[in-house]
């Protein structure tokens, strides 16, 4: 697909127009390695009869593929919106990273008060339990508990993360450290999405 609008490019513009402009030579050089890729591995599947490339080999051919994600850039080139609204996403980063360190600093919080109040203290049904293995929502260590934690930002599995901790130091306790972390992070999400 790439390559024949390659082709159909140079023959519109003839090869000289078409390399006077740097993203259609960006798109060459990743058009040619696509091709180099797909030759090179149908080569040695052909000659060594290998359903699998050799690890170094597919570890090149992979970094070439790569190179194809490039071609997105190219649309910064063509549309004034995008510029602009790379420019100004670039002007709002001291903002966006003040409120990023906020939510850093809200989730450890919010953990370290996890795994004080609710250490060992979930409850989950058998069939829960062997779904989820090792990882049954809880804060039996810092990992489980972030991961906990980014469960709840997400809102999922929020009627079972509940019922998992109400019986943990009392229903009122759980639900209010719950729904605190919900509504405080929600809003700091949303502060972020409105700026």
């Amino acid at each position: 697909c790439f390559t024949v609008e390659m082709v159909l490019k140079m023959a519109a513009h003839s090869a000289v127009g078409y390399f006077a402009n740097v993203w259609n030579r960006v798109d060459c050089v990743i058009v040619l390695a696509s091709v180099v890729t797909l030759v090179v591995s149908t080569a040695i599947s052909a000659l060594f009869g290998a359903d699998e490339l050799e690890p170094g080999t597919a570890r090149v051919l992979r970094t070439l593929r790569v190179l194809r994600s490039i071609r997105a850039f190219s649309l910064f080139s063509h549309s004034h919106k995008l510029r602009v609204l790379t420019r100004t996403f670039l002007q709002m980063r001291p903002v966006i990273m003040t409120v990023l360190a906020t939510i850093v600093i809200l989730f450890y919080a919010y953990l370290v008060i996890g795994m004080e109040a609710l250490y060992g203290r979930t409850t989950h049904d058998e069939g829960t339990r062997e779904a989820c293995g090792e990882w049954c929502p809880g804060f039996e260590n810092a990992l489980l508990g972030s991961v906990t934690l980014l469960q709840l930002v997400l809102a999922a599995n929020w009627a079972e993360l509940t019922y998992a901790f109400e019986g943990a130091g009392g229903r009122l306790l759980t639900w209010t450290y719950l729904i605190s972390f919900v509504l405080l992070t929600n809003a700091i999400v949303l502060s972020l999405l409105a700026a």
